[in-house]
């Protein structure tokens, strides 16, 4: 990968970012340390430092103060030989004894530079100055416990700043060309799916992540942009299989018309003919261009709670007078309620769709009945007949479209009907089955949960 384009990537940024406030974590603990060691250690200096000028209290208690060679005895037998300084001064300022000259101090404590005894280092000294027996006495300690341990945290926080740095650069880039190769992958296949290649599918890597995650939601949406594209070639396909035969039927009846019309009758027939022509044409089309849209599950947005048993008694009062005329019986049979999510105008339009072909293709004296009821598992709606029935080795081909039995040829229709009512049942994600009524034929559509 091209460095400007890692650079630019969101791993590397939220590595390097996490590096970043990590190293501030690390110098935000490092200030701490250093102030809270450089305080205690000033505590313990003192300490060490009141002891000595406690012991001088106690040495100087049996000397006596003008004989200058027994203070200096005394006080060198109690301060260590450690790069220790001290003095004794007398009120007036001279020197009484020590190791180094008088320093003005403007308080009793302080933290002097080596300048001030004339040491040769680069320690800061600790000092205290107190009174002892009517005199003055100062003591400074170097701080080089302070200035070593300062050294070692220093080179900590040095090398672990380093590591931090490194890390987040080095993992940055790692990580980000990893994601980067996924992401190219994501793109290349989009970029195929933009020139329209939409059989392609995006391999996931079984990391279960976000990207992932991603990729499934690409892959879904892909195959759904598959299956709505395919929804309408087949249904250019199918408007132009079915309405071919129709439309050369109204052409010719139109040119009958025309015929007639310059022979100077009237084609009333003709004219007619024309209409219920023109009438099924645009039944097919509306047919077909239904059923590419549940197909597309363009119709899921208005899934509302309906009851069944309210959708079968509407179909049964609009084609009970129907059924009567073609000399048949219409039986609804239904409890009430039973309630599940669904379109409730695309329900009814398969109920009627299955009664309609139950009238259309049973003799007279035909019973026909609907029912609606609420079972274990879900809902059931049901029509059946004791007509002739279908045979089992037809049941899937009924289904599709434009399929019509032998003897249903000579009838009108464009094998549509059964089609629309798979289309509904799928998009409600129902079980439709066709079954043997022994006589006759059950066509049952199953929804496997009730609201």
């Amino acid at each position: 990968m091209p460095r400007a384009r890692w650079l630019r990537s969101t791993p590397f940024r939220l590595l390097l970012s996490f590096s970043l406030l990590t190293l501030t974590n690390i110098v935000l603990a490092f200030l701490a340390a250093w102030l809270l060691i450089g305080s205690e250690l000033s505590i313990v200096e003192d300490r060490q430092i009141n002891e000595i000028i406690e012991a001088a209290d106690r040495a100087l208690a049996n000397v006596d103060l003008t004989r200058t060679e027994k203070v200096a005895q005394a006080l060198r037998a109690v301060v260590p030989n450690d790069g220790t300084y001290y003095v004794l001064t007398a009120p007036i300022g001279a020197v009484i004894a020590g190791n180094t000259e008088p320093v003005q101090m403007l308080a009793e404590r302080a933290d002097l530079p080596p300048s001030a005894f004339r040491a040769d280092t680069d320690v800061e000294f600790r000092a205290i100055h107190k009174p002892v027996r009517g005199l003055d006495l100062l003591v400074a300690r170097p701080q080089s416990a302070l200035e070593e341990i300062q050294e070692v945290l220093l080179e900590v926080f040095t090398w672990s700043a380093l590591i931090v740095l490194l890390a987040g650069i080095g993992g940055g880039a790692f990580f980000a060309s990893r994601v980067k190769r996924r992401l190219d992958t994501i793109s290349d296949a989009l970029e195929q799916v933009g020139k329209g290649d939409l059989t392609i599918r995006i391999a996931q890597s079984g990391r279960r992540d976000d990207i992932d995650g991603l990729v499934e939601r690409i892959n879904q949406t892909v195959a759904q942009l598959e299956a709505n594209v395919g929804a309408l070639r087949q249904l250019s396909v199918d408007i132009a299989h079915d309405l071919r035969t129709p439309l050369n039927r109204l052409h010719i009846q139109l040119e009958e018309a025309s015929r007639h019309l310059a022979a100077g009758h009237l084609p009333e027939t003709e004219v007619d003919e024309a209409l219920a022509q023109s009438e099924a044409i645009a039944a097919a089309f509306s047919a077909l261009l239904r059923i590419a849209q549940i197909e597309a599950g363009a119709r899921r947005e208005q899934f509302r709670k309906v009851d069944l048993a309210e959708i079968a008694a509407d179909a049964a009062e609009a084609y009970e007078g129907v059924a009567e005329d073609a000399g048949m019986t219409l039986v609804l049979q239904s409890s009430s309620p039973t309630t599940i999510t669904g379109d409730r105008d695309l329900l009814l339009q398969a109920t009627v769709n299955i009664i309609e072909n139950a009238i259309c293709h049973c003799p007279v004296g035909t019973r026909i009945h609907l029912k609606a009821m609420t079972i274990a598992d879900g809902a059931v709606l049901s029509v059946t007949d004791n007509g002739p029935g279908i045979p089992v080795s037809e049941y899937d081909n009924v289904l599709r479209r434009h399929y019509r039995l032998e003897r249903s040829r000579t009838t009108p229709g464009f094998g549509l009907g059964l089609s629309l009512v798979r289309a509904v049942a799928d998009l409600h994600g129902a079980v439709l089955t066709l079954s043997d009524a022994r006589p006759g034929l059950k066509v049952s559509m199953l929804f496997q949960s009730t609201c």
